[in-house]
């Protein structure tokens, strides 16, 4: 829920004309789509660059075998 509280914070404030887009590539990308999926109001825009829509097919369980050296190269990034 953190993605909608900052996606309305952002839409309500005095200096904002109520539309918020998002930007981002790769991880950032991603996390767009897990924010639009909670449908905050002021979100109209999303540019999503080099995503995956589908996380656990595409990447980590590339189909169907584990993609055993995603994991440890992405719990290191966080």
């Amino acid at each position: 829920e953190a993605f909608r509280d900052a996606i309305e914070w952002a839409g309500e404030q005095p200096w904002s004309n109520g539309s918020v887009g998002l930007w981002g590539m790769s991880y950032l990308a991603v996390s767009q789509h897990a924010a639009a999926s909670l449908r905050p109001q002021h979100l109209k825009a999303m540019i999503a660059i080099g995503t995956d829509v589908d996380l656990y097919e595409e990447v980590a369980y590339n189909g169907g075998i584990l993609n055993e050296q995603f994991f440890p190269t992405w719990k290191r990034s966080g």
